[in-house]
């Protein structure tokens, strides 16, 4: 694939029409936040396969039936909602 490289001086402006590092801050803050939460720490040595679950997850994060296939969990909300007698 190729790139279209383009560069934003922060000092001048934060976005230029299509152009700034919005994503790229989300992705690295998602990223701190697992191993921070979840890992608590990461040998150096394993740093890629962080990287690269933490990637397919930022890129299946709006299409969530293909990281939890089969039958979806019912809310908590949903069977307290059942259990209440009418």
């Amino acid at each position: 694939m190729n790139y279209a490289h383009q560069v934003i001086d922060h000092a001048v402006a934060y976005v230029d029409g299509r152009v700034h590092t919005n994503a790229l801050e989300n992705f690295w803050s998602l990223l701190k936040r697992s191993i921070h939460g979840t890992y608590m720490s990461v040998e150096p040595f394993h740093l890629y396969r962080y990287l690269d679950e933490q990637s397919f997850r930022y890129n299946l994060r709006k299409r969530p039936s293909l990281l939890f296939r089969g039958r979806r969990p019912r809310s908590r909300f949903f069977l307290l909602e059942r259990e209440i007698p009418r």
